[in-house]
């Protein structure tokens, strides 16, 4: 496990991960920059969140300290300890983790990690068309057994949400459309059409959420926040 201090965060990374893909991100500063900006310019203290693809907890720690609560998870079996370490190390007190896959109709899943840290992904479909951006002789498949979101507790506290999970948002906005409908005020979201075959896949979640009144506020990339 290597660490390093990425803008007064801690940040944990397994050997796997220490590569220079991820490393030129820190030093370029550009690791979850547009994340970062909408959970700085958007989320406050009446916000309790659940937030979907935690990776090394970069945004999490910045959720926990402009937010009420975070409820995070993370279905790479291979990061469970670098959040955990972050978590406890970097003091973030209101976090609660669970290092699983959502999905309310799956028995199990087959999680598809590769040596790029941000390709983790249970539903991305561009080993074929692209070869995941040439990662893909790295690629290594856990099979997971999902949790369901309502099983998760405290979940009906969650008002907000932050989503950055390489080609299930569709699938999770379909799964859950009730519970967003009915819990949830302001999302932000990366979406990753450009990972799966649907030309129309971005199209389509956003129309569930402007279906549900959501409104797009801001846009950086593919990174989008929309409040109802």
């Amino acid at each position: 496990m290597k660490n390093i201090l990425y803008n007064n965060t801690k940040l944990y990374i397994p050997e796997r991960y220490y590569n220079n893909n991820l490393l030129d991100r820190f030093r370029e500063t550009r690791y979850e920059k547009e994340e970062s900006k909408i959970v700085s310019n958007y989320f406050n203290q009446t916000d309790n969140v659940l937030e979907i693809g935690s990776c090394l907890g970069y945004v999490t720690s910045l959720l926990s300290k402009k937010v009420n609560s975070v409820i995070t998870i993370e279905a790479n079996p291979e990061l469970k300890e670098s959040l955990k370490l972050c978590i406890s190390n970097n003091d973030l007190n209101n976090v609660i983790f669970f290092n699983s896959y959502i999905s309310n109709t799956e028995e199990y899943i087959d999680f598809q990690t590769y040596d790029n840290i941000v390709a983790g992904s249970g539903d991305r479909e561009d080993k074929e068309i692209n070869n995941v951006r040439g990662w893909g002789h790295t690629q290594k498949i856990y099979t997971i057994k999902p949790t369901k979101l309502l099983d998760i507790p405290n979940i009906n506290s969650i008002n907000a949400m932050v989503l950055d999970i390489e080609g299930g948002e569709l699938k999770f906005f379909e799964e859950n459309k009730d519970f967003i409908n009915k819990n949830i005020k302001k999302i932000c979201i990366e979406l990753h059409g450009h990972l799966m075959k649907d030309k129309n896949f971005d199209n389509k979640c956003l129309k569930i959420l402007n279906d549900m009144q959501f409104k797009i506020i801001k846009k950086y990339g593919i990174s989008y926040y929309l409040k109802k």
